[in-house]
């Protein structure tokens, strides 16, 4: 190949942490967050249900209902929209009422270093329900084929880089 030539080099990627809490299932648990919007995911293939080729959103609050115990089926995406966020960073707060205790996952936006978006978060509940993963990625499934490169990471030439923080935190409530 012409090695002069300089391409950019598109890519996603996302994390997969799950959580449990010793002899509970997800029922017993909330799930608060602030992200803005629910993207509708195809229940055959997973991958986001497109309207005229961009992704179809729909309200957090039709599946996580503030301060409620878990009790859908999740395999859902959502999405932090910065351009509504001010100066907050997208988070998820698993929580065990009883127990007044939990765990925040929360992605940096705020980092000054940090370039990449992790404002798409995967939510899973494992059939069991003994255990739930709360994602955070760069992109939703598929991203190379919806709107492309808008929900891609591109790195420009081999000076470029990224970097992303989440963090994972316990708390008390």
């Amino acid at each position: 190949g012409d090695t002069t030539k300089k391409y950019p080099l598109y890519f996603a990627y996302g994390y997969h942490p799950y959580f449990s809490f010793e002899g509970k299932k997800v029922d017993d648990l909330v799930l608060k967050t602030n992200v803005h919007q629910l993207v509708e995911l195809d229940p055959k293939t997973n991958l986001p249900v497109l309207t005229d080729g961009k992704l179809t959103y729909d309200k957090v609050e039709t599946i996580i209902k503030d301060g409620e115990p878990i009790k859908a089926e999740l395999n859902h995406l959502f999405f932090f929209d910065e351009s509504k966020a001010g100066d907050q960073e997208p988070l998820f707060k698993l929580i065990d009422p009883v127990e007044k205790v939990g765990v925040e996952i929360v992605s940096n936006i705020a980092n000054e270093r940090k370039n990449v978006n992790l404002c798409y978060w995967q939510i899973f509940t494992l059939p069991d329900r003994t255990s739930i993963a709360i994602e955070p990625m760069t992109s939703p499934a598929d991203s190379f084929n919806i709107e492309f490169p808008k929900h891609v990471v591109t790195l420009k030439d081999e000076n470029d880089f990224k970097d992303a923080n989440w963090e994972i935190r316990i708390i008390n409530v």
